[in-house]
C-alpha cells in the first residue's frame, strides 16, 4: 500500500508536504520513486533545493550586472552540497539569496526614479492657471487654456510675438472665439501637470507623447488630480 511499517527515519523534509506523514512512502509517489529503506528522498530533495537556490541566485546576480554568464558548474556544486547535507546547505545559502533579491528590488525602484527624471518639461511656452476656471471637464480645461493664452497675447505684444514664433502666425486666431471657436495652437496639446493640480501646460504634440510614455501606467495630472 506504499506505507512503512515503522516511522520513516528521514523525518520531515521541507519541500514536500507528504513528509508530514511519517508512514508515507517516497513522497506518496511510488510509481516515480523507489526507496526501500526510506533514506533516499531526503537526498533528492536536498539536491533539488541546492540547485534551485543556486539558479535563483545566479539569475539575480546577472540581472544586477554582477555576473556575466550562467555557471552550470556552480549549479552542479550546489546540487552536490544539497545532496550531501539533505538540503541544509540550501538554507544556509538563503541569506545571500535574500540579500541579492533586496539589491535587485532597490535597482528596480531606482529605475522607476530614472524614468521619472526622463519626463520632459513642457515646451509650449505657456501654462494656464486652472484655479481661475470653474470648468471640470477636459474640454472645459482646454477651452480655459486657450482663452488664457489668447488674453495674454492681447495684453502683451512681446508674448504674442513669442507665441507666433513658436506656434505659427495664426496662433492668435486659433485661440480666439472667431471662426469655429477656440482651438489649440497648431501641433500642440494641453497637458495636466503631474505635480500641480492647477497647472495646465501647453506642449507640442511630440513632447506630450514623450511625457505620456515616460509616465506609463501611473498616469499624468488628469488621472491624479481631476478624474473621479
Amino acid at each position: 500500500m506504499g506505507r512503512f511499517y515503522g516511522n520513516d527515519p528521514v523525518g520531515f523534509q521541507a519541500g514536500t508536504g507528504h513528509s508530514f506523514n511519517r508512514y508515507a512512502y517516497v513522497a506518496n509517489n511510488p510509481y516515480a520513486y523507489n526507496d526501500p529503506n526510506g533514506e533516499w528522498l531526503n537526498f533528492a530533495i536536498g539536491g533539488a533545493l541546492g540547485a534551485l537556490e543556486d539558479i535563483a541566485f545566479q539569475g539575480i546576480m546577472m540581472a544586477l550586472g554582477a555576473q556575466d554568464e550562467f555557471s552550470y558548474s556552480s549549479v552542479a556544486m550546489s546540487t552536490g552540497l544539497g545532496v550531501a547535507t539533505s538540503g541544509v546547505s540550501a538554507y544556509a545559502q538563503g541569506g545571500r539569496l535574500a540579500m541579492a533579491a533586496g539589491k535587485l528590488g532597490k535597482k528596480i525602484l531606482g529605475k522607476g526614479d530614472d524614468v521619472a527624471k526622463k519626463v520632459p518639461g513642457p515646451d509650449g511656452g505657456f501654462a494656464a492657471d486652472l484655479s481661475k476656471s470653474k470648468a471640470k471637464s477636459r474640454s472645459g480645461h482646454r477651452n480655459a487654456g486657450n482663452k488664457q493664452i489668447n488674453d495674454k497675447m492681447k495684453s502683451d505684444p512681446n508674448f504674442r510675438g513669442d507665441m507666433e514664433n513658436r506656434h505659427g502666425s495664426d496662433v492668435f486666431d486659433r485661440t480666439s472665439t472667431s471662426g469655429s471657436g477656440r482651438r489649440n495652437p497648431a501641433n500642440t496639446e494641453w497637458d495636466h501637470s503631474s505635480t500641480n493640480p492647477n497647472s495646465l501646460d501647453l506642449r507640442t504634440t511630440g513632447n506630450h507623447r514623450q511625457k505620456t510614455s515616460a509616465e506609463g501606467l501611473q498616469g499624468g495630472g488628469w488621472k491624479r488630480f481631476h478624474r473621479d
